[in-house]
């Protein structure tokens, strides 16, 4: 079934050449572009009025709706109406099936200026839909993504339109508004995590109740960076290990209604202390081995008296660590 389905898609094959009205052409509604650069738009109409449209549209004619369907070439379309040209040069093609139309807007983009990730989530949506799986393998032979591009825009499918709306949001504002992707890809990885080790959490809260205290924090500066999230996952994880499971319980329900404790908070008062000692363990190791290999008598005065500083307030950190460790 899946693979008869595919078939359908080939070459489109070309009708001809031909000077159109742009009051004929229509916007493809499988296209997910919105939202245009401005400038851009001004720099292209400027040059079609100099020199008018050297690379003609793409379009097939729709027979229901006696216009022509347009499938590339919308920002040079939406120049010549505002241009008032009495006609567009237009490669006509044959109609497509709707596959075949979605991926070949995929593949004349993927040329030229990317759709963002969000408009490319949602034609994967589609293409989801027609071939009935979701399955990054398969949907990478059709489209020219690979698969962690589709994963990452899968995950913005998984959240409800609410917040998908606020990534187009940050894309039609230029960061100005809305959400940054990555904050909902990197956030997912820890509303998994508690979804899997503490699921009465979720239940509690729901899971959108949680994305929105989550969001409140980052627009008021309490996660100040996506990044943040990939901490909080590993609090959540360190549970599996911990045998203060319900601390860490309540420092995530802390973490979740309490408007102004950040998770650089429940950081310190989590994994931080045993994150530090790894990291000691490693930095330690690696010093040890520039000094057992470093030859003094090689180094000249200057240097030497800076190394006898640095090895002399080493020691005395070391050996008050020591003495706290009752050594």
């Amino acid at each position: 079934m899946y693979m008869a389905k595919i078939s359908e898609f080939g070459r489109l094959k070309a009708v001809g050449l031909n000077y159109i009205q742009p009051s004929l052409i229509e916007r493809n509604d499988q296209n997910p572009r919105i939202i245009f650069d401005p400038e851009k738009i001004k720099e292209l109409r400027d040059s079609i009025k100099d020199v008018g449209i050297l690379v003609p549209l793409i379009a097939y004619f729709d027979d229901k709706k006696r216009k022509y369907i347009l499938l590339d070439g919308e920002r040079r379309l939406k120049c010549a109406k505002e241009l008032t040209l009495k006609d567009v040069p237009v490669n006509i093609i044959a109609k497509p099936t709707k596959l075949q139309n979605i991926l070949e807007m995929f593949n004349i983009h993927d040329l030229r200026i990317e759709w963002n990730i969000i408009e490319t989530a949602w034609k994967i949506q589609d293409i989801i839909n027609v071939i009935g799986t979701d399955n990054e393998t398969e949907i990478a032979k059709l489209i020219p993504l690979k698969k962690s591009e589709i994963k990452r825009c899968k995950t913005l499918l998984s959240f409800t339109k609410k917040y998908q709306k606020m990534v187009f949001q940050y894309f039609e504002s230029r960061g100005k508004n809305g959400l940054k992707p990555d904050f909902l890809i990197e956030m997912n990885n820890s509303l998994n995590a508690i979804s899997d080790l503490f699921p009465e959490i979720i239940e509690k809260n729901t899971r959108n109740g949680i994305i929105d205290s989550l969001i409140y924090k980052y627009k008021n500066g309490i996660i100040k960076r996506v990044t943040d999230f990939r901490t909080l996952t590993k609090i959540i994880k360190s549970a599996k290990k911990s045998s203060d499971k319900q601390n860490i319980f309540s420092l995530i329900e802390k973490l979740i209604k309490d408007s102004k404790y950040s998770i650089q908070e429940a950081y310190e008062a989590t994994i931080k202390h045993s994150s530090d000692i790894k990291l000691v363990k490693k930095e330690s190791q690696f010093l040890m081995d520039i000094l057992k290999n470093l030859r003094i008598q090689e180094t000249n005065k200057i240097e030497n008296n800076e190394l006898t500083n640095i090895l002399t307030d080493l020691k005395k950190i070391i050996e008050k660590k020591l003495k706290e460790l009752g050594v």
